[in-house]
């Protein structure tokens, strides 16, 4: 409860929107912590996230009797695919410019 009244009254008192006051508070936490997250370790997770609803959208269109549902979730899976596939050579191509 503490945390929440410092929070609100930060949040007041420095007259900033909220995405600023966000991302305020993350930079000073990352740096207490001296954790940095890179580019690339974005692009990593999110290709990561994005082959693993491919292989999800995948399978519930197999499990799934309903075909109208079956082939929305098929279009998912081809569409998080082609996410996926972009993903990946965004993080080549950064690999080589870095």
């Amino acid at each position: 409860m503490v945390s929440i009244r410092i929070f609100l009254l930060t949040y007041a008192v420095k007259n900033l929107n909220f995405i600023d006051f966000i991302n305020l508070r993350s930079d000073i936490i990352m740096n207490e912590n001296e954790i940095e997250i890179t580019t690339y370790d974005r692009l990593l997770r999110a290709w990561e996230n994005s082959m693993e609803l491919v292989r999800d959208y995948e399978m519930y269109s197999k499990r799934v009797e309903d075909e109208k549902v079956k082939n929305v979730f098929k279009e998912f899976a081809e569409d998080e695919g082609m996410h996926a596939s972009k993903l990946r050579n965004m993080i080549l191509d950064y690999k080589k410019r870095v």
